[in-house]
């Protein structure tokens, strides 16, 4: 028997399962179906923790698990499982039907989620084809993983560069030295196709060695010098000028792969760099010869002093920056001491023996670099300033054996920094002392000025420079500055004076001026340089809130809210509330106190953190907890909002206590959490043993033969199926309200009915497109409820339809079928919980979605021409685009 078949036969045959769940019942009727298809054998167990401690004790091929258990529910029980590294299958078998636990169970790494409830012998037989589909599954991973995994380590261990494609040209493995190579790493690479190993090498897409071992030598010869061919292997070198950003020179050789039966799969390249190989002499000859050019260009002046005879060898450069030749000073070499007094200027010569004697002292390695400026005095008595960039070598014992450097002529560029400096000390001076605000702008941002322009604003220099123009000019002027600044550079005008009125940074205050300013160039830019003038003694403030003292006063003091208003953290004001809040007998006491010191240590530093922010704009409403002066701590929600108080910055801030309030909330909260648990815990559970009721009722119908007794269990199944789908309806009534109302594409949200249902013969039309509604989430389960319906009681329905029609009354969402219709008796009861062939819930839980957001639902279709049904949607609850 093949090796696949005889893995097959043995899946079929032996299949070791662990299933979980708190129902005893309905465990052991899973046992008894699973084990009567001969194939598996099934241990049970009746907690999460119990499970957990069986997995590592004994060899499992798959695990089944119920979601909701006590202790430990079946995610939990998942993410310990795959936490451990243990990927066995994993399938989640559960009543819980909530989207979000599914997608969950998906996310933690469960095989399968099969959801419980319905026909038994069906759904354990659908259990078992998951499981076996699964394993089969896992154990094939497994397998390839390990083939790929020892090919993976084979490439891997090789030292070369190595990387193999298949017959499409597809990268099938990038080993860690090619990795390394191109800085490519394999999880970008494995998988590309279109020539992508190309990129690293020649920065485009092309053939390369591996593409051409069956190539003929003719077509190789055209890219590739000194190639060898030996049948299916070809080896060439090249030199790659995009590798990595640097030209490299690589010896590579590629082979064919070959299956078992010799057939050509792929092939695969190994790659060397031998750059250093074939380029080392050359480099040091190029690297020479630019060096030699680079000192010819710089004018650097070469030397070498000699430790052992304190003399110094100059080159014919040397004396030429000194204005002198080799002649004339009696040869290429000098006494050091001959030299500092000859050429060094006696000003700079102390400072350059102590600079080379401390770091003598201070360097960590005895030889060093060392780059200092000094002057010196050519043979014509012209002063030079020279940069000297110098080696220190010594022997062990710190004794120098050689000093080589290079002296370079900096006597120019030193006069430019000095010109530069004297201009810009003479213009910070000149500025500095005119009696005008100075500035100059560019790109609507200031970008210098002077103390007068800064301190006439309320600013410092550090503060003003660098804001935008906007921030600086008041409202009603920007438009009027922004025209004239669009004609200067139009050239309509070049300069001119006008008035203008400035904000002060208080930002309330207006500082009325004569602006001066013309356009001129900055960084070879475009800018506006100018002066202001105050053309008053004293910036006027605009009214603000507190001049209107008496009626503000009776408002705040009257107000429910507590107000505070604080300077840099310290109170200076507290109405009525606040003092009560805050546990304070009077405002006297208030004022001085930080208003950190209300607020409870748990939450300071957030507060402390948005202050350090600043308070530029209104923060939102945000809950905190207060510490009141007695000691008791209350919630509050608090908002703050930036103030001017007697013509500087304040902060406001508001507070409520909500004691009271989020006591009763948590109360309900807590109340309500609790009923859905309880009616989660015990639907659950009901569930489970109406599924385990099912079960049993199966399995007696194989034993009984008494067709009256068949009879009863019939109608004892159909009994247990109702009040399955009625326990079921309690759950999607629970979620009725329990988020809040969205806006849903129309059109999307029914499509999503539809893929629930799967329609086969039938034609589902949605005549519209892009209109939304606000409504509850769960808005889909009225169309799904509607068109259940349709197949359900309607007959031979073969066709449906959504369409909408604005009126004055808002927008009309019809649905209709051309099954039976609906009689006029039942119309009158259609919506009533309870009414109907089957459990009546489906219309009257779509009627109680939609009142949600105020739309309604009637039937208007005649019996024997189908059903109609017509939903109002008002207005404000829907948006067309496009309709």
């Amino acid at each position: 028997m093949p090796k696949e078949i005889a893995t097959f036969a043995n899946i079929r045959s032996n299949i070791s399962v662990l299933y979980v769940d708190d129902d005893q019942d309905l465990l052991d009727l899973g046992k008894i179906f699973l084990e009567k298809c001969g194939q598996f054998s099934v241990d049970i167990i009746t907690s999460a923790p119990g499970a957990l401690s069986l997995v590592p004790s004994k060899h499992y091929d798959a695990i089944i698990s119920d979601y909701q258990m006590p202790g430990m529910n079946g995610i939990e029980l998942l993410k310990e499982i795959r936490t451990s590294g243990n990927t066995i299958p994993f399938i989640l078998f559960t009543g819980r039907g909530r989207e979000e636990v599914v997608i969950q169970a998906l996310n933690e790494g469960a095989d399968f989620y099969l959801q419980k409830g319905g026909e038994p012998i069906p759904q354990f037989t659908e259990l078992s084809h998951k499981i076996r589909q699964a394993v089969q599954r896992r154990r094939a991973e497994a397998s390839i993983r390990d083939h790929e995994r020892r090919e993976q380590d084979i490439i891997n261990f090789l030292p070369d560069a190595t990387f193999a494609i298949d017959t499409k040209g597809i990268v099938i493995a990038w080993n860690r030295t090619i990795e390394e190579m191109t800085g490519i790493p394999a999880a970008q690479m494995l998988g590309n196709g279109d020539y992508e190993y190309a990129l690293p090498f020649y920065g485009e897409r092309r053939p390369i060695l591996i593409d051409l071992i069956l190539s003929p030598s003719a077509e190789i010869e055209k890219k590739y010098s000194g190639f060898i061919q030996d049948g299916s292997t070809l080896a060439a070198e090249t030199t790659f000028p995009h590798l990595r950003g640097e030209q490299r020179t690589l010896w590579g050789k590629a082979s064919l792969l070959f299956d078992r039966g010799g057939n050509v799969v792929g092939a695969i390249e190994s790659i060397r760099d031998i750059t250093e190989q074939k380029t080392a002499e050359d480099a040091l000859k190029t690297s020479q010869g630019i060096l030699r050019e680079a000192m010819d260009l710089a004018h650097l002046a070469n030397w070498e002093y000699d430790g052992t005879t304190r003399m110094f060898t100059f080159d014919d450069r040397f004396y030429a920056l000194y204005g002198t030749t080799a002649a004339r000073e009696g040869g290429y070499q000098m006494p050091a001491d001959v030299y500092f007094r000859e050429f060094v200027h006696p000003d700079d010569l102390d400072r350059i023996i102590w600079e080379n004697e401390k770091k003598n002292k201070t360097a960590s390695d005895s030889n060093y670099v060392l780059q200092k400026e000094h002057r010196i005095i050519r043979r014509d008595g012209k002063v030079r300033h020279i940069v000297v960039r110098s080696e220190r070598i010594a022997n062990k014992d710190g004794h120098v054996i050689k000093v080589r450097g290079v002296n370079q002529d900096i006597t120019e560029r030193k006069a430019a920094e000095t010109e530069l400096k004297q201009s810009e000390e003479m213009y910070r001076i000149l500025v500095g002392h005119i009696q005008d605000g100075a500035f100059l702008i560019q790109d609507n941002i200031l970008l210098l000025c002077n103390e007068v322009a800064a301190s006439m604003l309320g600013y410092t220099q550090a503060e003003i420079m660098g804001l935008p123009i906007h921030n600086i000019i008041a409202p009603e002027c920007r438009e009027m500055s922004l025209e004239r600044q669009r004609n200067w550079l139009t050239g309509k005008s070049l300069q001119e004076s006008y008035e203008l009125r400035l904000l002060h940074k208080d930002k309330t205050t207006r500082v009325p001026v004569i602006n001066s300013v013309g356009i001129c160039t900055y960084k070879n830019r475009p800018a506006f340089v100018g002066t202001i003038r105050n053309i008053v003694t004293e910036c006027e403030p605009e009214p603000v809130l507190w001049e209107y003292e008496d009626v503000y006063r009776t408002l705040v003091e009257t107000s429910f809210d507590g107000m505070v208003i604080h300077q840099d953290g310290v109170i200076i004001y507290a109405n009525t509330t606040a003092l009560k809040i805050m546990g304070v007998d009077s405002l006297d006491e208030a004022i001085g106190k930080p208003m950190i010191s209300f607020v409870h240590p748990d939450y300071r530093n957030i507060v402390l953190q948005r202050a350090a922010s600043g308070w530029k704009k209104e923060q939102p409403i945000i809950r905190e907890k207060f510490v009141r002066v007695d000691g008791r701590v209350i919630d509050v929600d608090v908002v703050t909002r930036p103030v001017v108080w007697k013509n500087k910055p304040a902060n406001h801030v508001m507070f409520r206590d909500i004691t009271e309030r989020k006591l009763t909330e948590d109360a309900l909260a807590l109340a309500n959490k609790k009923l859905i648990m309880l009616g989660s815990i015990t639907r659950h559970d009901i569930l489970n043993q109406l599924m385990g009721l099912r079960g049993w009722l199966e399995l007696s119908k194989e034993k009984v033969k008494d067709p009256v007794i068949l009879e009863y269990i019939l109608k004892e199944e159909r009994a247990v199926k109702n009040i399955q789908e009625q326990i079921e309806f309690t759950r999607n009534y629970q979620e009725l309200g329990g988020q809040a109302p969205k806006w849903q594409v129309l059109s999307d949200t029914i499509r999503s009915a539809v893929s629930q249902l799967n329609p086969q013969g039938t034609d589902i039309d949605i005549a519209f497109s892009h209109v939304e509604v606000f409504a509850d989430p769960i808005l889909e389960k009225v169309f799904y409820n509607l068109m259940e319906n349709s197949f359900r009681h309607g007959g031979h329905v073969t066709r449906m339809g959504f369409s909408v029609q604005e009126s004055e009354e808002g927008l009309t969402l019809t649905f209709c079928d051309n099954g039976a219709g609906i009689s006029d008796e039942e119309k009158k009861k259609l919506f009533q919980k309870g009414l109907g062939k089957h459990t009546g819930l489906g219309l009257f839980l779509s009627r109680e979605i939609l009142s949600i957001t105020g739309m309604t639902i009637r039937e208007s279709g005649v019996q024997g021409k189908g059903a109609r049904f017509e939903i109002t949607v008002p207005k404000g609850a829907y948006r067309l685009n496009n309709m």
